[in-house]
């Protein structure tokens, strides 16, 4: 990549080794402190955009447990093309046992847009809970009309906790997306759905 950046092979100044010290230097400088500077991060975009919506759990013993963040623009696709959001909990776990949870949706250009985003170190119903809250408050407690997930039996515990699901003036309905159920003997696969109704 770097070369890219320079021109060409010939402008780069360095070898590889020189390029795996400085990684390994870089990995030591931040040992330990990866989380703090990944939250110092947020704090400082924070404090230069109003816009910018953030909060973390993290304690002692197990560091960042669970961090939400959405950026002015993520909020601001979402009080344009929110009425559907995707949550997705199924990307696997880096290196840091933190799932990444992102909210998405569809603009009126059939593009994908994030409206927000999560790493959990569990997935049980109290981090969902915890996102979904946090979700709710960045977007102004505007609900969404539907919300496509896939059927982990947390999130199914989860959604009826929320308090935008609790309301039974909610207009809010949550479709469970099998994606994997098989049909026929062929390799062609149907979209098995469960949509649950509140309101």
């Amino acid at each position: 990549m770097y070369k890219e950046k320079v021109g060409g092979y010939g402008n780069v100044g360095a070898t590889v080794g020189d390029f795996k010290n400085f990684a390994r230097d870089v990995r030591a400088y931040i040992g330990e402190h990866d989380a703090d500077m990944f939250i110092s991060t947020l704090s400082r975009q924070k404090e230069m955009n109003s816009g910018f919506f953030f909060d973390y759990v993290a304690n002692a013993k197990e560091g960042l447990h669970r961090v939400f963040w959405a950026d002015a623009l993520c909020r601001r696709n979402y009080f344009a093309f929110g009425d559907v959001v995707s949550f997705d909990a199924t990307y696997g776990t880096n290196m840091y046992n933190l799932v990444f949870c992102p909210f998405t949706g569809i603009d009126h250009h059939k593009r994908s847009v994030i409206f927000g985003a999560a790493l959990t170190s569990r997935e049980n119903d109290n981090s969902f809970v915890w996102v979904f809250e946090k979700f709710k408050q960045a977007m102004g407690n505007k609900e969404p009309n539907f919300i496509i997930t896939d059927q982990d039996p947390a999130m199914k515990k989860a959604f009826p906790k929320v308090s935008m699901m609790h309301n039974k003036n909610s207009a809010c309905g949550i479709l469970w997306v099998n994606l994997l159920t098989r049909w026929g003997k062929g390799k062609t696969y149907r979209l098995q759905t469960q949509l649950i109704q509140k309101g």
